[in-house]
């Protein structure tokens, strides 16, 4: 696959679920939950980690924090903003420990008309884990006002969970969707990059 950079406009594909989740911190129980897709907007595509290490601004180690704050900003378009604490760094200047705001691509949409509220993904990509580590490639938001905020420099490639101690060595081959938190889908790409990650950053894996 060619590298290359596409520029789409977010477009909503809805995708209705067999079981309908309701949500227990809503103030009306009775508010139907639907996942649904969002097409990314501006997503980098990259034939190998060499590639995806040299285009992002900075490669950590991090640990996602419970704090989390959803923004809709459009019914098609929004992020989740999640707390992290830095672990360690691997290029870039941020200070380990510190904790910023990653902008992960997903997020919630109240439709009032009909009492819906959508839960917005990115492609394949489903939320991160709170209390799980994660090697993230990030590139930084240029607005001043929101210059803690980080995002990851493509919403495929950018995220890589690191296992547990109890789980040992990975096998990525072995791997499903679901254990790089993400839908099902394609992920032969993903998983060929994954490994040479882990070849590259041996200390994390």
């Amino acid at each position: 696959m060619k590298k290359k950079t596409l520029i789409l406009i977010f477009c909503c594909i809805i995708c209705f679920v067999p079981n309908i989740v309701f949500a227990d911190d809503s103030p009306d129980k009775d508010i139907e939950r639907i996942t649904s897709m969002v097409n990314a907007y501006y997503t980098s595509y990259f034939d190998t980690a060499e590639e995806l290490i040299k285009k992002s601004n900075y490669i950590v180690k991090a640990t996602i924090l419970p704090e989390s704050e959803n923004l809709c900003l459009h019914p098609i378009w929004g992020y989740t903003k999640t707390k992290i604490k830095i672990d360690e760094v691997y290029k870039g200047n941020i200070e380990k420990d510190e904790v910023v705001t990653l902008m992960e691509p997903y997020f919630d949409y109240y439709d009032e008309e009909y009492n819906v509220i959508y839960e917005c993904h990115s492609e394949l990509y489903d939320k991160s884990e709170v209390g799980k580590e994660y090697l993230l490639f990030l590139t930084k938001s240029s607005n001043k006002n929101n210059n803690n905020n980080y995002y990851l420099i493509n919403e495929y490639y950018g995220r890589y969970p690191v296992p547990t101690k109890e789980r040992g060595a990975v096998s990525v081959e072995n791997m499903e969707p679901e254990d790089f938190d993400l839908y099902d889908g394609y992920i032969e790409d993903y998983k060929k990059i994954y490994s040479e990650i882990i070849n590259i950053y041996q200390q994390v894996f």
